[in-house]
């Protein structure tokens, strides 16, 4: 399970948030820090559609020298998503 803090909202309903994992003994992970959500009223199939398309663009990035990854970017309903892809596998977005 994760907990979010919720560190700002952007005008494109974005929120950048901190985050821990919090593991099955109760622990906690260390902090991902400056994480970007996706806008609560986009509906999960939205936004892997998003991600899908957008990773079918051309790259403007890449291909990162350890492991081939390419970096994808678009705009979608004002907000920029960058999806990062190596081979046909979607690995960050």
């Amino acid at each position: 399970m994760w907990k979010c803090y919720i560190k700002l909202i952007n005008p494109d309903g974005t929120k950048i948030v901190d985050a821990v994992k919090i593991l099955p003994d109760g622990t906690y992970t260390k902090p991902k820090i400056d994480s970007t959500l996706f806008p609560d009223t986009w509906s999960d199939d939205f936004i892997l559609d998003s991600i899908r398309a957008i990773g079918e663009t051309p790259a403007i990035g890449g291909p990162r020298s350890h492991d081939g990854a390419m970096l994808h970017m678009d705009i979608v309903d004002g907000v920029e998503i960058i999806v990062i892809k190596i081979h046909t596998d979607v690995i960050s977005a």
